[in-house]
């Protein structure tokens, strides 16, 4: 289907009284970016954030965005919005530029795009993560993970994942025994977890927030014929008593964390008390200035930090129980 895509420019102010009379006109679904509101999320901490764009937080002009079809009464709600922007623009007052935007957009092609961008990608020694629409002759050993991220985080291009894929193969590597069960812990696409079985590991449970990323990582599983060794939880560990329980039945000779420096410190305790004496937790996600908030959380708890590996001012820590 072909939308239209309009694009306004303003500031704080314009954005306010434009959210409100462009609602009343019947327009859903309007995205804006204003600064000044993000400032404000981010001073009240609400969400633990380790990285934001500085670019986002600058000064200047807002953006609102919305989408109409060709619709004879979403091209009545395109007339009426010109209309407002008019009656705004000699009101006198400041609404910054005010100004529009208008392209059309296909949204078959729109959400197929970003697929151009995922190749198949060679990490560590023997690994490559392959698009499920990309072909490619696996070489010397090479292990291939096939893998369809949907909407959910992991095709393996991140430093965050990439550090916690090059650590993980380096430690099965050591291990003669492949005995191993790990545990993935915020999976999204359940890149890591199924590596891992690719690499040996005998059984992968894997754990997100996101119910749709937990169903993307069971699809991926299937994919790589790991199905049959591979669980996937939905639910919030720290909240929930029923899902630490329900991991706790037993215990993981390898844990995989990519999430953000503030909740691997307040998680820590439940991953040292889920590991098996021994076991390596690889913790990802992490900016290098707040490196040192998990390394103390855990040497706290009495765990050594085994390696600290720094890749574009992402880390990942090594965690030896």
């Amino acid at each position: 289907m072909i939308w239209n895509e309009f694009l306004i420019k303003t500031n704080s102010a314009g954005a306010a009284v434009l959210e409100e009379r462009l609602s009343a006109i019947g327009i859903v679904g309007l995205a804006t970016e204003d600064p000044s509101e993000l400032r404000e999320v981010l001073e009240r901490r609400e969400v633990p954030w380790d990285y934001v764009d500085e670019s986002l937080l600058a000064e200047g002009e807002s953006k609102l965005t919305f989408y109409l079809s060709d619709s004879a009464a979403d091209k009545e709600m395109a007339k009426q919005a010109c209309e407002v922007l008019d009656e705004l623009r000699s009101s006198g007052e400041d609404f910054g530029l005010l100004s529009l935007e208008e392209q059309r957009i296909d949204d078959e092609d729109w959400a197929d795009n970003w697929k151009q961008y995922f190749k198949p990608l060679e990490i560590g020694k023997r690994l490559v993560i392959k698009p499920s629409w990309e072909q490619y002759e696996p070489k010397n050993g090479q292990i291939v993970l096939e893998l369809d991220p949907a909407s959910s985080f992991g095709t393996g291009q991140h430093e965050t994942t990439t550090l916690c894929l090059e650590m993980m193969e380096k430690e099965l590597e050591k291990k003669a025994d492949k005995n191993i069960k790990l545990l993935d812990m915020g999976c999204g696409s359940g890149i890591l977890g199924i590596a891992g079985l690719l690499f040996g590991a005998e059984k992968a449970v894997a754990v997100d927030i996101d119910e749709n990323a937990v169903h993307t990582s069971l699809e991926n599983a299937d994919k790589n014929g790991v199905s049959d060794k591979y669980t996937a939880y939905s639910g919030d560990v720290l909240a929930s008593k029923y899902l630490r329980v329900k991991l706790g039945k037993e215990k993981y000779d390898l844990i995989l964390a990519n999430i953000v420096a503030d909740v691997l410190a307040e998680m820590s305790g439940i991953l040292l008390e889920l590991a098996t004496p021994g076991a390596l937790i690889i913790c990802s996600g992490i900016i290098a200035p707040k490196a040192h908030i998990v390394s103390d959380a855990f040497r706290a708890k009495g765990a050594a930090v085994e390696f600290e590996v720094e890749k574009n001012d992402w880390v990942a820590l090594g965690i030896r129980k």
